[in-house]
């Protein structure tokens, strides 16, 4: 039957670890406040979250009736394969209780329900009232379900209508789309995939791009999408495969997050401590062609330069070429400024 609510806000709780999480992923997707924030996790996760305890029980009670199904009636009688089902199932629910019933309740935080999200919890479709004595608890489970998941899974259910669409535009008819990325940059765009990285923090779709005439493999990192219009403009079955086997050949020679970016030679000089941190940092690192020393010549994208030098501060300096010497210098000076009075 749902929770009843009469007030205007609902009042919940986060445990320390949980907050710090989603904090850290309202800054890395770009979301303002934490009470919207929470509502987007909330009804995108739902129905697939483990802390739902009467959808994952109703879910498990299937698994385990097909199971059992396998074996006869003379292994196991109808009576007591019923018996069985049921006491897994108790199990299984005295476990989720324990584990989603009684968390700390560290953060004290409000919010105010938007239209879907009030007429969910307070719906027949809402069965949690079960298990949880208000909204405010339940919502905190949500919370710290989606917390406990690897980033890559985060990302999947933050972006979850646009992942949606991704999905979509890959199956039969597949269709061409145009996509607008978080800095209002579009591309008619080829989709051929989405995968994860070498790391398998991140969800990226592959395919290829059109630019000035010429067709270029690409990959748009799943949490930079700002829009994702699939077209009525087939993608043929011929064009799919020779462009599939085209860029899984790039992705052998090219770093996955940097499949759009012009490669040149890039000359950079290291201090002894930012020598012995190349070694270490490994996590985008670009290629190289030469190695004297300290001074090494990188073969990439500037953007790939850019987002592995920027951690190194001083103990790194681009030498070469001399234009990107001047963009990086600005670069770091410009952040530099955030730090003036």
């Amino acid at each position: 039957m749902g929770f009843y609510n009469s007030d205007e806000k609902i009042r919940y709780n986060l445990t320390y670890r949980a907050y710090s999480i989603i904090n850290d992923d309202m800054l890395t997707f770009n979301e303002k406040t934490i009470s919207s924030f929470i509502q987007k996790i909330f009804m995108n996760y739902k129905d697939n979250a483990e802390a739902s305890i009467s959808l994952e029980l109703l879910k498990k009670q299937s698994e385990f009736d097909k199971s059992l199904a396998v074996l006869s009636e003379k292994v196991l009688s109808e009576s007591l394969r019923s018996k069985v089902t049921g006491a897994l199932k108790n199990n299984l629910r005295d476990q989720l209780k324990t584990k989603y019933c009684h968390l700390s309740r560290d953060i004290n935080l409000s919010l105010r329900p938007r239209n879907d999200f009030y007429d969910y919890i307070c719906s027949d479709e809402c069965a949690e009232d079960k298990y949880y004595k208000n909204a405010g608890s339940y919502i905190q489970a949500i919370a710290e379900d989606y917390s406990s998941l690897p980033f890559r899974e985060r990302e999947l259910i933050v972006f979850k209508d646009i992942y949606e669409k991704i999905q979509f535009s890959l199956i039969a008819p597949h269709r061409k789309v145009r996509i607008r990325t978080i800095n209002n940059d579009s591309f008619n765009c080829c989709p051929l995939g989405i995968i994860k990285d070498s790391l398998g923090m991140s969800n990226y779709v592959i395919g290829y791009i059109n630019i000035n005439g010429e067709k270029r493999a690409s990959s748009f990192k799943l949490s930079r999408i700002k829009e994702y219009v699939i077209t009525n403009e087939l993608y043929s079955l011929k064009e799919r495969k020779e462009d599939r086997k085209e860029i899984e050949e790039e992705l052998r020679k090219e770093k996955l997050p940097f499949l759009i970016g012009d490669n040149e030679l890039i000359t950079v000089e290291f201090t002894d401590e930012g020598m012995l941190n190349y070694k270490k940092w490994q996590y985008n690192r670009p290629d190289y062609t030469e190695l004297n020393g300290n001074t090494v010549v990188f073969d990439c994208s500037r953007y790939q330069a850019t987002s592995y030098l920027s951690r190194f501060g001083d103990t790194a300096k681009v030498i070469s070429p001399s234009d990107y010497v001047k963009e990086i210098e600005l670069f770091f000076k410009s952040a530099s400024e955030n730090y003036t009075h």
